[in-house]
């Protein structure tokens, strides 16, 4: 049994999932800046894998 869509409901689970990948992004690119700035001050790797829960390949990168 298929349900019903209307413009209406499309339109919202269309904006909830921009909004999610939208604070994905967002979140992921505050990680980041806080793994460049930690890298500047000379904190460890294992330190900042630990508070960004960025990979170390993905912080080597930054």
């Amino acid at each position: 049994m298929y349900a019903e869509w209307n413009l209406d409901d499309v339109k919202e689970v269309w904006y909830e999932d921009g909004l999610k990948e939208g604070m994905e992004k967002g979140s992921r690119q505050s990680r980041e800046e806080i793994a460049r700035n930690l890298k500047k001050l000379g904190v460890s790797l294992d330190y900042i894998v630990q508070s960004t829960s960025l990979l170390p390949e993905e912080i080597a990168r930054l």
